[in-house]
């Protein structure tokens, strides 16, 4: 996750940019995050939930062969092979944030900038 705010318009304004990885998170997830940065909103606990017959959904909606193939030595070979001699391109990394944190820093935001409903930054 990767949150930035860029001033614009000479310092008038400001460019928040709000970023997460696909690797992390859905689009459903992303949308969420954002939305509970806007003004009133509530924060809501996001919980990883496992499939356990995610292997038989896969196999349902792609195909059994294909499934299969997925899970071939071939695949898994070129997956190790990449994995040690090509160089990382993303890093991920998960962090529990504090509710009550986030409710604090957006009450400062509001009492700091009262004419601007939606200014809201939080920096870790």
């Amino acid at each position: 996750l990767k949150v930035s705010l860029f001033p614009i318009n000479g310092n008038k304004e400001f460019a928040f940019v709000f970023s997460l990885s696909h690797l992390v998170a859905d689009g459903h997830t992303y949308y969420k995050l954002l939305s509970m940065l806007a003004d009133g909103s509530t924060i809501d606990s996001l919980k990883v939930q496992r499939l356990d017959d995610f292997g038989d959904v896969v196999a349902r909606t792609i195909g059994k062969a294909e499934k299969e193939l997925l899970e071939s030595g071939y695949i898994i070979f070129n997956l190790i092979c990449r994995g040690l001699f090509d160089p990382p391109i993303s890093v991920a990394a998960a962090n529990y944030i504090d509710p009550g944190k986030i409710a604090k820093a957006k009450e400062e935001a509001k009492q700091e900038h009262p004419n601007e409903p939606n200014f809201f930054c939080f920096y870790q």
